[in-house]
């Protein structure tokens, strides 16, 4: 079971889209649950929406946030993350915080923490490319042709 917690109602365009194929190929369980804020605090972390993260996590599944200091990892190893946290604990809980990134307090209690590179990217981009790594993750522990290793 894979749980993915993230800012933003998603409801229409190219991400969206995106999305919803990937989802359709994933063979794991998947929840996307998206919380959407009523205040517009262009500076500050709203306490609604750590309620909402602390309210969706489990202390049965392992945590894993997406921050820009995260480690950033091959697809490869990602995928053995995944195969291993599903093998010990057989449930994921993904973040993806807004703009204003993570509370302290949800931050501290997850097993990883991960980014997509030095580069910022928007939330949405980051929930396009994390189901995408899902998939790929699947793909690669699957033997299937999806996952290319190497240079041309």
């Amino acid at each position: 079971m894979i749980k993915l917690l993230c800012t933003n109602k998603l409801k229409s365009g190219p991400e969206f889209e995106m999305i919803k194929k990937l989802h359709l190929q994933i063979r794991w369980p998947l929840d996307i649950l998206e919380f959407q804020s009523k205040k517009k605090l262009p500076h500050d972390i709203t306490k609604d929406e750590t309620d909402f993260f602390q309210k969706n996590t489990s202390d049965q599944a392992t945590l894993i946030i997406l921050d820009e200091h995260g480690k950033d990892i091959k697809s490869i190893a990602f995928a053995n993350m995944i195969q291993s946290e599903l093998d010990h604990a057989q449930k994921l809980c993904f973040i993806i915080g807004g703009a204003n990134g993570i509370a302290p307090q949800i931050k501290q209690k997850a097993t990883y923490s991960l980014s997509f590179g030095k580069a910022t990217w928007p939330h949405l981009l980051c929930r396009v490319m994390l189901i995408e790594q899902i998939y790929r993750a699947q793909s690669i522990l699957n033997n299937h042709p999806y996952h290319r290793e190497g240079s041309l």
